[in-house]
């Protein structure tokens, strides 16, 4: 009597489920001949605005879910070979690339990010690995040394960052010492 209970139980909730409709995952495979400049992407980011972003050694693309919009070189790209997309609090959708340096996406436009330079003077042995913005406008980049410094203007200050400490990113238009987990060197 207990199999046979058991057995209609599982019988009737097979029956049920059936009926029983669930979302579908699809997914695409996107490939040079879909719109991507290149079969190699290194990072995929989706905006705000719900925008697929794929960086590439040949630019970046930009996916609507329908057509590829291509960014490289000739669009302003300071290299083709983008290693990292992100969005600010502005909106603008940032670029890090191989040569180390920054540029950005604004109203459609590349613009390179005008303190380029102050990152290739304080590091120049060392990858970028990241890079954010506050609602300050200051950029803090951090490196492959376990280094940072922060942006604000033309003013650059050393963050170390310490592994064993929360990090917590100063909401301030200027760096400031003192700041859990940064410490200025």
């Amino acid at each position: 009597m207990f199999y046979f209970k058991r057995v209609y139980f599982f019988s009737l909730l097979f029956f049920v489920s059936s009926f029983l409709f669930a979302q579908k995952l699809v997914f695409k495979h996107f490939g040079i001949d879909q719109g991507l400049p290149s079969s190699i992407v290194y990072n995929t980011f989706q905006d705000s605005k719900g925008y697929l972003w794929f960086s590439t050694e040949m630019g970046v693309a930009r996916y609507d879910g329908f057509n590829f919009k291509i960014y490289n070189s000739e669009d302003g790209l300071v290299d083709d070979i983008v290693f990292q997309v992100y969005e600010d609090y502005a909106g603008r959708i940032w670029f890090r690339n191989m040569a180390k340096q920054l540029c950005y996406l604004e109203n459609e436009k590349i613009i390179e990010y005008p303190g380029n330079d102050l990152l290739q003077i304080k590091n120049q042995e060392y990858s970028v690995i990241s890079s954010v913005h506050n609602t300050k406008d200051t950029l803090f980049v951090g490196f492959t040394s376990g280094t940072a410094i922060c942006i604000a203007g033309k003013k650059v200050t050393s963050l170390q960052m310490s592994l064993w400490k929360p990090r917590t990113l100063p909401n301030t238009s200027s760096c400031v010492s003192g700041t859990p987990g940064w410490s200025t060197g």
